[in-house]
């Protein structure tokens, strides 16, 4: 039995190994005694990870970035979540009821705060997300 360095994670791994391990990355052995019973590594699909993982720990790393996202400041805020995606808003809608009230008490002077609030703020809306691999995306909706 010999010891071959899982290409994905850089651990040492036994030849006789499925799998590493460390990171799920999948072997296919060669004939025992060929170049000291090195196994070899099957392609890895793109981005990061390379093994499917499960939904518990797809649940979890969403979770983990919804966190992160929330912890970040900026107006964050969860409108809906599912089991491997979440929409998520940052901003605030301006309370039109408020200005409304500031126009009519100070005569119409308001109207220019009003509109200048009503153009720069607003809601945008991200949809973050947990692909079949285990990596934590989040993407602009229009």
């Amino acid at each position: 039995m010999a010891l071959v360095t899982c290409p994905d994670c850089g651990r040492e791994v036994s030849s006789q190994a499925a799998s590493c391990p460390q990171c799920g990355y999948p072997f296919s052995t060669l004939k025992e005694g060929t170049a000291a019973a090195a196994a070899t590594p099957l392609p890895s699909p793109p981005g990061g990870f390379s093994r499917i993982v499960g939904d518990a720990e797809r649940k979890a790393k969403l979770a983990d970035h919804v966190s992160q996202i929330l912890a970040s400041g900026g107006g964050w805020r969860v409108e809906s979540q599912r089991d491997f995606d979440a929409l998520l808003i940052q901003g605030h809608r301006p309370n039109h009821t408020l200005h409304l009230l500031l126009s009519v008490f100070t005569l119409g002077l308001w109207l220019v705060v009003w509109l200048i609030v009503a153009v720069a703020s607003g809601e945008h809306r991200y949809r973050a997300y947990v692909d079949d691999y285990g990596n934590a995306r989040t993407e602009k909706l229009s």
